[in-house]
């Protein structure tokens, strides 16, 4: 008696194993989570503007400004995302 196996088993073998593995990491995916909603009435939505007149008009951004900013934000970013550096252009 042989104890081989026959070549069209092997390929039922094959074909299940690449299956398996191809598939088996998707069996390993949780469902999506959604993002908390925020309710926000119409003046807080993005994108909508007011006609209201007590609304300032906002400051123009000077060099400075953003340097300023830049100089605070940037260390704390790499630092947190343990990134070497970052140019700026």
């Amino acid at each position: 008696m042989h104890s081989e196996i026959s070549r069209p088993t092997k390929r039922v073998l094959a074909m299940a194993a690449c299956i398996w593995l191809v598939g088996a990491p998707l069996w390993g995916q949780g469902p999506a989570v959604k993002p908390p909603t925020v309710k926000r009435t119409p003046a807080e939505a993005p994108g909508v503007t007011s006609n209201s007149n007590n609304t300032k008009a906002a400051a123009a951004l000077t060099p400075e400004d953003i340097s300023a900013f830049l100089d605070g934000f940037m260390p704390q970013q790499l630092e947190q995302a343990d990134i070497a550096g970052a140019t700026v252009a």
